[in-house]
């Protein structure tokens, strides 16, 4: 009863994730760009425009083509990963030349940003309650899990081990990530620091809550899949509950990331701007 589900899933989900970046970067308005005149940014949006629209067609021709043979399913389902070069070499170029505060910010600044970087003292206290409370949960789930284990030898095998590594490496790298993201410098305006710098602050504040959540739900996940292994040896249960749960951190971690380059578009803007003044 589960054979129609999945096939609809291997169809859709790539053609989803391929047609990504042309539904986010065709609908972003074209401002006026300092780099380039009107001519030459009209030239780059229509040039990286087609291209974005022949890509995504191609693509979506290719995972067809890719689902319609014998190939293993495990290929097919990868053609997701054609979303990659989309994203990069042709969905980032043209918001670019749409928009100039999809620039990075050392390109729009140069030396005046170099010349004014100061990082920012962390602030581990203000995640420390989060995190106390993540690895409070993690602890919990492991050790509640081992009365029920129908043989303690399993404790020891290879594929519970490594995914339990794999779990605290996430709760690790998250509390790296988190500590970088509060002490990165905001970009320099010369004229209206202040309210670049609030709003800034506020954009690292909800970046590091969104990578505590994205970091939490990996390690979380990861957890999950060793006790399945470990209490049940059920490959089936493991199969379909790491295939939901990695769909929903990946969806999730791209949803951070769109949101993140949106927001910092919308700050490069107001260090144009303020440049411009």
């Amino acid at each position: 009863m589960y054979e129609f589900p999945r096939a609809m899933f291997n169809l859709l989900f790539p053609m989803v994730m391929i047609l990504v970046p042309l539904a986010i970067a065709l609908p972003v308005r074209t401002k006026p760009h300092p780099s380039y005149t009107i001519t030459e940014q009209r030239l780059r949006t229509k040039k990286y425009t087609v291209g974005l629209c022949l890509g995504s067609l191609i693509a979506i021709l290719l995972h067809i083509g890719f689902y319609s043979t014998t190939l293993p399913t495990a290929l097919k389902t990868n053609s997701w990963v054609l979303f990659f070069p989309l994203w990069f070499l042709l969905a980032v170029p043209l918001l670019q030349a749409k928009d100039p505060g999809w620039m990075p910010t050392v390109k729009i600044q140069g030396d005046i940003r170099k010349a004014n970087l100061e990082r920012r003292a962390a602030k581990p206290h203000v995640n420390l309650p989060m995190w106390s409370g993540a690895a409070l949960v993690w602890i919990a789930l492991a050790v509640l899990a081992i009365p029920f284990v129908p043989d303690f030898r399993n404790l020891l095998t290879i594929s519970y081990l490594v995914l339990m590594a794999a779990s605290l490496s996430f709760l690790l790298l998250g509390i790296w990530i988190c500590r970088l993201l509060a002490q990165e410098p905001e970009p320099y305006a010369e004229h209206g620091t202040d309210f670049l710098a609030k709003e800034y602050s506020r954009f690292r504040q909800a970046r590091s809550l969104f990578a505590f959540v994205l970091f939490v739900s990996g390690a979380v996940l990861f957890e999950v899949l060793a006790l399945i292994l470990l209490l049940h040896a059920d490959w089936i249960l493991f199969a379909w509950f790491g295939a939901f749960g990695g769909s929903v951190v990946g969806t999730l971690g791209g949803a951070v990331g769109i949101w993140s380059s949106f927001r910092r578009a919308a700050l490069n803007r107001i260090v144009i701007e303020s440049t411009a003044t």
